[in-house]
């Protein structure tokens, strides 16, 4: 079903995110206020399906009603960013197209769905972003596992320990090819200290 407006997530913080009219949009629970539509500059129709605490919000956008959608981050600055791009910046290669992130936890992990090379519909994740963090430059802190803003020792033993196949949300799996490897390895190793 279509709504004109729906909510789909809240923040501890009584912000809600939804569609309104087919855009995502923002608002506050507390005030009396209409939902604030998201930018939407880049591609004008979508949803916003979660928020975290640093006001990262995801979900997804398309150019037009009918095209397919893009998996979405809006960023505390209500930045429209295609998580495609953020993906490949990444060194990810799995997929041909993500299409919905449907959630964002306060490690600022992003999971969602899209589509492989070969047709495949597949989950993904992206992590750890630490999008609240990123200087200007926009890299991520690359090889933090558990989001401590370190890239040390834990973080080496989690990537040992997970060693080998992935079938499901790996955040050790920082190159997205769904499994934990000399790859992984080598992100932790050469992000050592803390993170930027």
């Amino acid at each position: 079903a279509r709504y004109d407006q729906v909510a789909y997530a809240i923040s501890d913080g009584f912000l809600a995110v939804g569609a309104l009219n087919g855009q995502a949009c923002i608002w506050d629970c507390l005030a009396p206020m209409p939902p604030i539509k998201l930018d939407h500059r880049v591609y004008p129709i979508g949803e916003a399906l979660d928020l975290n605490d640093a006001h990262s919000i995801v979900g997804w956008s398309a150019p037009a009603t009918g095209e397919r959608s893009i998996a979405t981050l809006w960023d505390d600055r209500n930045t429209q960013i295609d998580l495609n791009r953020l993906a490949t910046s990444m060194g990810s290669t799995m997929f041909a197209s993500l299409t919905v992130a449907t959630a964002i936890d306060t490690f600022d992990r992003i999971v969602g769905a899209g589509v492989t090379a070969d047709g495949a519909q597949r989950a993904f994740l992206l992590t750890p972003l630490r999008l609240h963090t990123i200087e200007a430059a926009g890299e991520p802190c690359m090889g933090d596992c558990n989001g401590d803003g370190i890239v040390g020792f834990d973080d080496l033993l989690q990537v040992l320990s997970r060693w080998g196949p992935c079938p499901d949300f790996c955040p050790e799996d920082f190159d997205g090819n769904g499994e934990i490897d000399f790859q992984d390895l080598l992100v932790v190793l050469s992000g050592w200290g803390p993170c930027p």
